[in-house]
């Protein structure tokens, strides 16, 4: 708890000094060949100053200690160091808590493999005034996947229908992990507890539960770039997960009416 502790206490700092609006999680995991790059170029290309938040899951290639040394130079960095591999869901969860427990009004999301280019951040903040959710989006109009592996293609595209299918989400693109949340929302959904799955379903869980609560949900489009360097965390593994836990969420959300929990 006390790592917790110290990088809540600094985030409130940063944001009651410097009256900063927007948080960016960025979860890793063995991305010590990606990090720095990320990090310097939503320093550069955002147009608004932001607190990033980096949550390291105990990265044997030591991608913890390079932001920590980027923290020295760098205004508004945090690295939350966990003990070990728990997982994406898991990760944003603690972020969110973090964020919220920090007052940050809009809490933005994104992958550190360079496949999210951070200068579509400022389309997200543009967006945000007037929505809960906004996800930076592969299949909305104009956005692109160029040279994408045929075989994530298709569990990309399929597992977008699927659960738009069966889960009546009006958005084009269910899975991306680019997004700003209204943080608001994320409390009044208490995500913690109506969102279980430490995986990247996760995503989908909590599209699920705004879309049935009417909250404003938006899209801007991106490009996305498979990563150049490291190794993908996606498997069929996770795939089948999704896909059952898809048919989970259909069953308690439309076939049992289950609420959120209070």
């Amino acid at each position: 708890m006390a790592i917790r502790d110290n990088v809540l206490k600094e985030m409130k700092e940063n944001k009651r000094s410097n009256g900063l609006e927007f948080l960016v999680i960025v979860p890793t995991y063995n991305e010590a060949d990606n990090i720095k790059e990320l990090i310097e170029r939503i320093k550069r290309d955002v147009s608004l100053d932001l607190q990033i938040l980096v949550i390291d899951d105990g990265s044997p290639d030591g991608t913890a200690i390079i932001v920590e040394q980027l923290a020295k130079d760098i205004k508004y960095l945090q690295v939350f160091k966990r003990s070990g591999k728990l997982g994406l869901g898991s990760a944003y969860r603690d972020g969110f808590s973090l964020g919220i427990e920090a007052g940050f009004p809009f809490i933005i999301t994104m992958d550190s493999d360079l496949s999210h280019d951070p200068i579509v951040i400022n389309d997200l903040i543009a967006k945000s005034r007037d929505n809960d959710l906004v996800i930076g989006s592969r299949y909305c109009t104009g956005g692109k996947i160029p040279n994408f592996e045929l075989w994530r293609r298709w569990m990309s595209k399929g597992g977008n229908w699927y659960a738009k299918t069966l889960l009546a989400i009006k958005a084009s693109d269910c899975t991306s992990g680019f997004r700003c949340y209204r943080a608001r929302m994320l409390n009044e959904l208490d995500v913690n507890k109506n969102a279980g799955s430490r995986q990247y379903i996760f995503l989908v869980e909590i599209l699920s539960w705004a879309s049935r609560k009417g909250y404003r949900i938006a899209e801007v489009p991106i490009t996305f770039n498979q990563r150049t360097r490291g190794k993908t965390k996606v498997s069929l593994e996770e795939f089948f997960h999704g896909f059952n836990k898809i048919i989970f969420l259909f069953f308690h959300q439309r076939v049992f009416k289950r609420k959120l929990r209070p």
